[in-house]
């Protein structure tokens, strides 16, 4: 015992230990933040986005839904929400790489960037919305 205990106080053997012991608290962590989060997304996000969508505040679901699947990508429940709260839609143009945004500058309503033309499918919030399209900076 007494040898063990010498060996622990060597330097060569206690920096690795106190590595792994590092390592492991790290990975025990971060297991732990990320089953929080998915708990997060499924009994308090996925809810909220059901009242959400039930007010027709719609725009406040969807943020809330994308925040979500950050977390539960692929997550049966919230697929099927996508249709109470958005629509996808796919934007193409000529030229290519217009940028679309939702919102109106200057009257109280923030502007958001909803995705790029011709680069695929993009949510937007059911309900009433504004766009603006604009062609990128040359």
């Amino acid at each position: 015992m007494r040898q063990v205990k010498r060996a622990a106080r060597r330097p060569v053997v206690f920096v690795p230990a106190l590595l792994v012991l590092l390592a492991l608290g790290v990975g025990v962590y971060r297991t732990i933040d990320r089953l929080l989060d998915i708990r997060w997304a499924r009994q308090v996000a996925i809810p909220r986005v059901i009242e959400l969508a039930k007010k027709q505040e719609y725009k406040a679901a969807l943020d809330l839904a994308r925040e979500a699947e950050r977390y539960i990508p692929g997550d049966p429940v919230l697929q099927q929400l996508w249709a109470e709260v958005a629509v996808d839609r796919v934007l193409d143009t000529t030229p290519p790489g217009l940028t679309s945004t939702t919102g109106i500058p200057g009257a109280g309503q923030p502007v958001e960037s909803l995705g790029r033309s011709n680069s695929g499918p993009f949510r937007v919030p059911l309900g009433s919305t504004s766009s603006t399209f604009e062609r990128p900076a040359t």
